[in-house]
């Protein structure tokens, strides 16, 4: 996977937007898998990206339910996918995502992004 890995060497958008995972004391954002921004398409897509997560974050949370790796899985594939990312692409990403979840510890998604507390 071209222009992919650790954020603090590619830098770009994390497939699970990271906010999720603040507060648990296993998760590392800079060790987190990424995307760069070149692979990306550019920061274009990158902001098209962010406003379809925005947009349906915020949707979930008005249903008021806890948010799961299930379901937040579903919505990051489909913000990418909105942007304009094919969803072979976008569901790799985030399969390697939370393959990095599980290697570094992570035990709770605290956060509904653009939400609240989950």
């Amino acid at each position: 996977m071209d222009g992919t890995g650790e954020c603090s060497k590619v830098g770009g958008h994390h497939p699970l937007s990271k906010i999720a995972f603040c507060g648990d004391d296993f998760y590392n954002a800079k060790k987190a898998f990424s995307i760069s921004r070149d692979a990306l398409g550019g920061q274009a897509i990158h902001n098209a990206i962010t406003g379809h997560q925005i947009s349906l974050y915020k949707s979930f949370a008005k249903e008021g339910e806890r948010l799961s790796l299930e379901k937040m899985a579903k919505i990051e594939i489909e913000a990418m996918v909105r942007a304009g990312i094919p969803k072979d692409v976008a569901t790799g990403w985030v399969i390697k995502a939370l393959e990095d979840l599980k290697k570094q510890g992570v035990k709770y998604i605290t956060n509904i992004p653009w939400g609240g507390t989950n």
